[in-house]
């Protein structure tokens, strides 16, 4: 979606139907001007709205549990259009 100087990826689930996928991509064709890519798509939002914020203690560490692992290589080659 989008063009080259503004693309707008998308991944469409490969369990659609054919049917379901046009569909799908008729939609947001059709309402690309409701869907946000980037907060620059949102003039005027209050950043209070897009910040999110973790109920965490102050003091609190970060704990890492688990080395890195690649991603499953069909993760990584998901389709976008």
């Amino acid at each position: 979606m989008g063009d080259q100087k503004h693309p707008k990826l998308i991944s469409i689930s490969e369990s659609l139907s054919p049917t379901e996928k046009q569909n799908l991509i008729s939609l947001i064709k059709e309402y690309i001007e409701v869907f946000a890519w980037s907060y620059d798509d949102m003039p005027g939002l209050n950043p209070q709205v897009a910040t999110h914020y973790l109920n965490i203690k102050p003091d609190a560490k970060p704990v890492k549990l688990l080395a890195l692992r690649p991603l499953a290589l069909d993760l990584m080659t998901t389709k976008h259009m």
